[in-house]
Parts: structure tokens; C-alpha cells; sequence
């Protein structure tokens, strides 16, 4: 079975190689990209819960597991 992981981490690295091929600068890309997580947590989430989730994932920004933090 695919993972949600697997899913978007195909799509951005597609996303980044058309940005590349198109001048665009990976941070140009990484904003977009958070603009549209914020979109989907705002459809289910209240803001206290996303802000909450960035602080966390901001505090364990230097994980090297890729799991910052498990949500209970």
C-alpha cells in the first residue's frame, strides 16, 4: 500500500525539478508548499491546534529521524 509520505514526497520532488527548470528558487517553492499545508489543516483544525503543531515541529526542527513528534 502507498503511503501518504510516499504520495507527496513524489509530487514535491516533481514540483522542485519543474521550479528548477523554470528558474523558480526551492524556497519560492517551500512557501507555496506551506501555504497549501496551512489550507489543509484550516479545513479540519482549529487555529490554536495548527499553531500548536508548528510550534512542535518548530522546536524539533534538528530531529534526523524525520519524525519530529508523535501526536497522541
Amino acid at each position: 500500500m502507498t503511503t501518504a509520505r510516499e504520495i507527496v514526497e513524489k509530487h514535491v520532488q516533481a514540483a522542485l525539478a519543474e521550479a528548477a527548470e523554470a528558474g523558480q528558487p526551492r524556497d519560492s517553492v517551500a512557501r507555496v508548499l506551506f501555504d497549501e499545508v496551512i489550507k489543509l489543516y484550516r479545513m479540519d483544525r482549529e487555529p490554536e491546534d495548527i499553531a500548536g503543531e508548528l510550534m512542535a515541529a518548530a522546536e524539533n526542527m534538528d530531529a534526523g529521524d524525520g519524525i519530529a513528534f508523535m501526536r497522541p
